[in-house]
């Protein structure tokens, strides 16, 4: 009975650490995109990214945060409604993927 019991205490904490694992890797899989992106490692997803930052700037400047949020707000929650059969997706994620070859 005690061996049984340490068994599996051993393959709880096996279970553990390869959760812990795979978020570690995801975590640095994500920093070294993000490192790549800054690093000019992909040319044209670097230059997208400066372009897209420009772009922000000047429409923060223009328009007023409130305002942006607002239409966010409104995108967000009438996406469905608009379109039932929309998949959900993350594009900043999706960008980031495309840059780790």
């Amino acid at each position: 009975c005690w061996k049984k019991g340490l068994m599996e205490k051993i393959h709880m904490v096996q279970e553990v650490v390869l959760v812990v694992q795979n978020v570690l890797e995801e975590l640095a899989n994500t920093g070294e995109r993000i490192k790549n992106m800054f690093n000019w490692s992909v040319p044209f997803l670097s230059c997208l990214a400066c372009l897209v930052l420009f772009v922000a700037t000047l429409l923060l400047y223009f328009v007023p945060l409130r305002y942006l949020v607002l239409i966010w707000g409104v995108n967000k929650f009438t996406k469905k409604l608009r379109n039932p059969y929309t998949i959900d997706n993350n594009e900043i994620l999706n960008f980031l993927e495309e840059g780790a070859f």
